[in-house]
């Protein structure tokens, strides 16, 4: 094949029987038409970019709307869960009766808001009289005579409504729902009053953002003092909307508008979206920025401009070469063409071609002769095909056919020459018609060495313009030439601030003697190469890794220094934050285990050279969180770090003795006390009193108490070595935490030979797994009202062969860390299931038996196949069985926690919360879980009836208060006094169990109790 062109040497000109204004007219109106496509196609991407937007913005605010939604909706539910709760109403009645019963009542009703406020984070509640706008119970922020009158008239209705107040200061807002509680002896009433804190919106609307949403989106409340907006970046609170923009005005102002476009109260150019929500007085405002909508719409309006532009140039290019053909037209022109035509195929340069449409070679000129190779009776009559390589031999044709008469086409193409090899070909190819015969005609240059050097120097100039290290060219004696952008980027410096400077004006690292030595190496090997301190313009200097080159010429001389330098900062401050990271902690930034390890042989070495001084000892104190994890499983690790960082904090205000203070684990701490180890074991009270305030997480703030097992382990006392003290303390830890948490030990030698025992115990534990030496004992579960017993719930119990009984306390925990849990729970089950069915083959009633399971049983992958498994094997009926779950175990993973409960209630199994308290789940949580019963946990029980302990009274109140709201069962476990029995009774709980009813006993025992509840004889009584 070819490249061409030239014009057809027979014939007339194409377009010469075309009048002389038809080309004119027809370019005239190709321009025309061009520029009305481009606009057109402008236009169409402003409305699909507007329509994006649009969407964008509905889906936006209408999320913002909905998480607000359900936000408020969430809230008035908890406002009508409390305000209907009969033991508020009926305490409040009582109150009203009279002298007595208020003095009776008042602890309880002030306890049970207490305890409400208190576990969700209200900024205030209280109970409001109608007839008296006073406030006769309230806990948090205090209300005024206005306020309390404005919620004595909102709260008249018999659902939750919701308020807004002024704030003390006249200047802010307290948002708040009002519910009537009905006063059935008086008549007229009280209103519950809750008020919200307003950062909890915040923090709603901060949650319900889209990924990469460009845009703002603001809460906005209307008043009679205007607009205000309350948006994340403000903080909490209102603020005034000063000049809110045509676009706000519109959308507040006119009705029916809910999307326009305008400037905003910056004088940006908007779109915005209104979005009402459940609160009639604030609306969601979604602003996108014109330059975010427009954005793809520029970047295709310059693609646009640019195929316009290269079109009308191709119009333009075909023009003026029609107006060049014209010339052409006249014989005797045509004749000094075709005399020219044979000296440019004899005697051109350039390579010339002549085929017809088949390939078929006709004419080529000396330049392509000696270019390709063949000798010129060979090129004539060969297909073009052959001088093309076969992989683009088919591409090439097909561009070939698909060109008409008249057209021409610029290509840049590979060749084949006679031996094989390839060149590149650059030139022009160009189609004719001659008496109805086609011809195709081109004309081009061998380009391969001009390509090549074209290509070195675009990788050179590429390089040196895009390179990541700075280039500094200089002459012969080093001074400077030229610089790439990256030295100007990091020095500071340009062109015309170094050019004919000496490049040493850069260094500031190297002394003179220095610069010599490097000079003597140039000079010796060509190349010079390390570190060295660069000065930038203003001054200040940084490291970097320096390579100078010498370029010598043909002659040996040198004729230029180029000199290459990357900035070492970044890898100098990594490598510096590599060794920080290595030995510190990076969520609390305290030294970590590793610096311990290193720190601690010189702590002992120093005491070691301070022998003489008496009492001086060196003292470890290792401080376990309690249930840390329970923090991360219900508040997220973020909200875990949070709680680290400020335990971190706290503990750093100790006293002097403090000599270190070491992250030494996921959730434990090392503190090295110097001094007498007298002090050190005192000082553990300040630890605990420094953990003792709630820390509070969440969005919600829930408060979190802190406590902690420790350990303390002394040298020279307890260890002489780093490595025995560490082991020693670990030791005295251990024993902290199991002998009940939130408690400290002092080693003891014998500590070590409990590690020891732990591991004898498992052994021991896996075989009586395998003999069948585990057992279950049954605790009866007893009606608070009557006395009589309900249900039953399964303990394991083992008695060891050599041992003898063996405290669930001591191997639970071992079986949990050996991963034996698992295989205990399902035994534990099936075993229950078996009791029960055995107590009904024997004609007995029986009483629903509770199981436990644990974290690991409930969330193994066959759980509820298991669980079918044992109910079809023994045919046990709906209510046979009852499980027991913690909080921690429903918070690790809700969604698939919800739909294992259900499953679980649809084969007739009844779900309780075991421990309840002790977690974190809130109301709103609890909800969504399908279960029939709450168990208080026994902590909270030790404590009632006791002087002193308003703080759990508070919380059993309230527990129960949540229970009877949501419908739920209560009981209360570990109950072993009258008091106790007593305060439960008053308050509403309706089970018990524990020591004052019954101890666990054997199964013999429990099935004789059940032969004396089925006997006509059967009396109430305290089976313990």
């Amino acid at each position: 094949m070819a490249t061409e062109s030239s014009p057809a040497r027979d014939g007339a000109q194409p377009g010469a029987w075309l009048p002389g204004w038809a080309v004119p007219l027809a370019f005239a109106a190709f321009v025309a038409g061009v520029i009305a496509l481009g606009i057109a196609l402008h236009l169409q991407g402003q409305r699909a970019a507007e329509q994006i937007a649009s969407e964008t913005l509905r889906v936006t605010s209408e999320l913002s709307a909905h998480s607000l939604d359900t936000w408020l909706t969430e809230r008035s539910g908890d406002a009508e869960a409390i305000g209907s709760n009969p033991l508020l109403v009926k305490a409040l009645d009582h109150w009203w009766q009279g002298d007595a019963q208020r003095a009776e009542y008042t602890p309880f009703i002030q306890q049970h808001l207490e305890g409400i406020r208190r576990v969700y984070g209200y900024r205030s509640i209280a109970v409001v009289d109608v007839g008296t706008d006073r406030a006769v119970f309230s806990s948090g922020a205090p209300l005024d005579a206005q306020q309390r009158s404005r919620v004595a008239q909102a709260g008249t209705g018999a659902y939750p409504r919701w308020i807004e107040l002024p704030a003390e200061n006249g200047a802010g807002l307290r948002l708040a729902l009002a519910r009537s509680i009905a006063d059935t002896t008086r008549g007229t009433g009280h209103v519950l009053y809750m008020e919200m804190d307003l950062q909890w919106l915040v923090d709603t609307l901060a949650k319900a953002k889209l990924p990469n949403w460009g845009g703002e989106t603001i809460l906005v409340h209307r008043d009679a003092r205007g607009l205000q907006i309350l948006a994340p970046a403000g903080g909490p609170g209102l603020q005034p909307l000063d000049g809110p923009g045509p676009v706000v005005e519109s959308l507040l102002t006119e009705p029916g508008v809910s999307v326009v476009q305008g400037f905003n109260r910056h004088g940006v150019a908007v779109m915005a979206r209104r979005e009402n929500i459940l609160l009639p007085s604030w609306m969601v405002l979604s602003l996108m920025p014109d330059k975010a909508v427009y954005a793809a719409v520029q970047d295709r309006s310059k693609l646009l401009v640019l195929g316009v532009v290269v079109l009308l140039l191709l119009g333009s290019l075909l023009y003026a070469a029609w107006r060049r053909g014209d010339h052409h037209r006249h014989a005797a022109r045509e004749a000094g063409l075709r005399r020219h035509y044979e000296q440019v195929m004899r005697g051109s340069t350039d390579i010339f071609f002549l085929t017809d449409n088949d390939g078929i070679i006709l004419d080529v000129s000396q330049a392509g002769v000696d270019v390709y190779g063949y000798p010129r009776e060979q090129l004539i009559g060969m297909n073009a095909q052959r001088l093309r390589p076969p992989e683009q031999a088919a591409e090439q044709a097909e561009i070939l056919e698909a060109m008409q008469p008249g057209e021409s086409r610029q290509v840049r193409i590979p060749r084949l020459r006679a031996d094989g090899s390839t060149f590149l070909l650059e030139g022009t190819v160009g189609c004719f018609e001659s008496e109805g015969m086609r011809y195709y005609v081109g004309m081009g240059r061998d380009i391969t060495r001009q390509a090549e050097v074209e290509t070195q120097l675009r990788v050179a100039a590429s390089f040196f313009d895009r390179s990541a290290a700075a280039i500094v060219v200089g002459d012969r004696d080093k001074r400077v030439v030229s610089i790439n952008p990256h030295l100007t980027k990091i020095t500071g410096y340009t062109l015309e601030d170094l050019q004919g400077q000496p490049t040493v004006l850069l260094n500031a690292g190297l002394d003179s003697a220095g610069v010599e030595r490097a000079r003597a190496i140039l000079k010796a090997e060509g190349f010079w190469e390390g570190e060295m301190h660069i000065r930038r313009k203003d001054g200040t200097v940084f490291p970097a890794r320096l390579l100078v080159c010498a370029h010598r010429g043909a002659d040996g001389q040198v004729e230029q220094h180029v000199d290459l330098f990357t900035d070492l900062t970044r890898l100098k401050q990594a490598e510096s934050q590599a060794e920080y990271l290595a030995v510190h902690d990076p969520v609390t930034r305290l030294p970590n285990r590793a610096r311990l390890e290193q720190d601690l042989p010189q702590y002992i070495a120093a005491l070691n050279v301070q022998s003489a001084a008496p009492h001086n000892s060196l003292s470890l104190a290792l401080v376990n969180l309690d249930r840390f994890k329970s923090v991360n499983e219900s508040f997220g690790y973020a909200q875990g770090d949070v709680f680290l960082v400020e335990v971190a904090e706290r503990l750093r205000g100790l006293s002097a003795d403090l000599k270190g203070l070491y992250r030494y684990g996921g959730d434990e701490f090392m503190l090295v006390l110097a001094g007498n180890p007298v002090t050190h074991a005192l000082l553990i009270s300040q630890v605990r009193a420094l953990l003792a305030p709630p820390i509070r997480l969440g969005a919600q703030e829930h408060p979190v108490s802190p406590t902690a097992s420790i350990g303390i382990a002394s040298s020279p006392e307890h260890a002489r070595t780093a490595e025995e003290l560490l082991h020693n303390v670990e030791a005295a830890m251990r024993i902290a935490k199991a002998q009940g948490r939130n408690t400290w030990r002092l080693y003891a030698p014998e500590m070590n030979a409990s590690a020891y025992d732990d591991m004898l115990l498992a052994v021991d534990l896996r075989q009586a797994i395998d003999v069948g030496d585990l057992e279950l004992h049954l605790q009866p579960q007893f009606t608070l009202a009557h006395g009589q017993p309900v249900g039953m719930e399964a303990l394991l119990r083992w008695t060891h062969r050599t041992r003898g009984p063996v405290s669930p306390a001591r191997f639970i925990p071992i079986a949990e860390s050996s991963g034996m849990i698992a295989e205990i729970g399902a035994w534990v089950l099936r075993e229950a299931a078996r009791i029960w069915s055995r107590w009904r083959g024997e004609g007995l009633v029986p009483l629903p038996i509770a199981v436990n399971l644990s974290a690991v049983q409930f969330q193994a992958p066959d759980f509820l196949h298991e669980v079918g498994r044992v109910l079809s094997e023994f045919d046990l009926p709906a209510g046979a069985l009852e499980m027991e779950l913690t909080e921690g175990t429903l918070m690790a993973n809700m969604d698939a926690a919800v739909d294992i409960l259900r499953q679980l209630v649809d084969m007739g199994i009844q779900i309780a919360i075991d421990d309840f308290g002790t977690g974190y789940s809130s109301l709103s949580y609890l909800r969504r879980f399908p279960v029939s019963k709450l168990k208080i946990d026994r902590s909270f029980i030790l404590d009632l009836g006791r002087h002193g302990n308003e703080e759990a009274e508070a919380i059993a109140s309230a527990v129960i208060a949540m229970a009877k709201s949501l419908k739920l069962r209560v009981i209360a476990e570990g109950v072993e006094t009258p008091e106790q029995r007593d305060f439960l009774k008053d308050h509403g709980c309706d089970e018990v169990q524990g020591y004052l009813y019954a101890r666990p006993m054997p199964v013999e025992a429990a099935t004789a109790l059940l032969v004396q509840r089925t006997s006509p004889t059967e009396t109430q009584g305290n089976f313990a």
